[in-house]
């Protein structure tokens, strides 16, 4: 990954919009989603609390898988971070 990706990957997963993440990284929407979707998948539960909070009502049904989709991403995230530290000998 490089700095790049790794740069834009943060923000779309702080919560940057995708028309400011491209505008910053000199791509247009289209390409930077297609570049970059991998980064966002699995953001519909916090999509759905956001929607939730603005609408003020409670959310009845969650996203399907969402939890196991969270718990695969906390495992994947673990692993990544062991393989970092690993690297730098940590």
């Amino acid at each position: 990954m490089t700095c790049g990706t790794r740069r834009v990957s943060l923000w779309l997963n702080s919560g940057v919009p995708a028309t400011e993440a491209a505008r910053r990284a000199g791509h247009g929407v289209a390409v930077l989603l297609k570049i970059y979707a991998h980064c966002i998948d699995g953001q519909a539960d916090a999509a759905n609390q956001r929607i939730t909070d603005a609408l003020g009502t409670k959310d009845t049904e969650p996203e399907p898988g969402g939890e196991e989709a969270a718990t695969a991403r906390r495992r994947l995230e673990r692993r990544r971070s062991k393989a970092r530290k690993a690297r730098i000998g940590a």
